[in-house]
């Protein structure tokens, strides 16, 4: 589990209740995104095919504008 446990809850409920926040709450936002990103890559895939237009360079304008979003000033790639 993330992080490190607080020296109050060593108890075994308590493992097994943070065990299941774990796996009911925090990981189903992972599910959902990448449920997400799945569906918008067939959205694409078929906005290329109806306009007769080459799906990898939008793909990669795409791809390259998301890179950007997530590259912040805490990372390692902007921070050389």
């Amino acid at each position: 589990m993330a992080g490190l446990a607080a020296p109050s809850f060593s108890a075994p409920l308590d493992w097994v209740l943070r065990l299941g926040r774990l796996v009911f709450f925090e990981n189903k936002f992972y599910l959902l995104f990448a449920f997400l990103f799945g569906y918008s890559f067939t959205l694409q895939i078929d906005s290329a095919r109806r306009s007769a237009a080459a799906f990898v360079p939008r793909f990669l304008r795409r791809l390259g504008g998301l890179f950007l979003l997530g590259a912040g000033p805490r990372d390692p790639v902007c921070s050389r």
